[in-house]
């Protein structure tokens, strides 16, 4: 197994290869503080805890990305993409979620390729990101997925209790 990272550095190294090689990526995550990041080369699974709105506790480790083939697949590339401003302004005039004038726009601004984030000048109307495929539970997704939340949770945990023992010890 790769090294276990603090997610913040993690994160960083995602964004340095993503700059760097911005197609042939792809995000999901649940709503159990698991995210996998898969890019070109390279896939990562990181693992957070809420400790409050300002305030995460995460770690993560690289992984093959062979191993997830076909299990996170989108129809649109995940990355950043420009929004000129008068297609910005086309978006917020939408009322209502789910029209066609909606999927039109957001699916022109999806079939761009996506940007490096350094590339990305002040003067557009916006960023789009995404797509980010929302999975219920993504230790589901493999064998090698539960065994590396297993140990993710567990480092987690073991900060938690560092950073916070008398919190910590109210859920024990």
């Amino acid at each position: 197994m790769s090294e276990i990272l603090a997610a913040d550095e993690m994160i960083r190294e995602i964004f340095e290869k993503y700059n760097k090689r911005p197609l042939g990526w792809k995000v999901a995550s649940d709503l159990k503080g698991n995210t996998i990041v898969v890019g070109p080369d390279s896939g990562y699974r990181l693992k957070a805890m809420a400790i409050s709105p300002y305030e995460n506790i995460g770690y993560g480790v690289r992984f093959d990305p062979k191993e997830l083939e076909g299990s996170i697949d989108t129809y649109y590339q995940f990355g950043f993409r420009p929004v000129p401003a008068d297609l910005l302004a086309e978006i917020l005039k939408i009322n209502t979620m789910g029209t066609e004038t909606e999927q039109g726009i957001l699916g022109r601004i999806l079939k761009k390729e996506p940007s490096p984030l350094d590339r990305i000048g002040p003067n557009i109307g916006g960023i789009l990101g995404g797509p980010f495929l929302q999975h219920p539970d993504l230790r589901l997704v493999s064998k090698a997925q539960q065994e590396l939340d297993e140990k993710l949770r567990m480092e987690v945990d073991r900060e938690f209790i560092r950073r916070h023992p008398l919190r910590a010890s109210i859920y024990r």
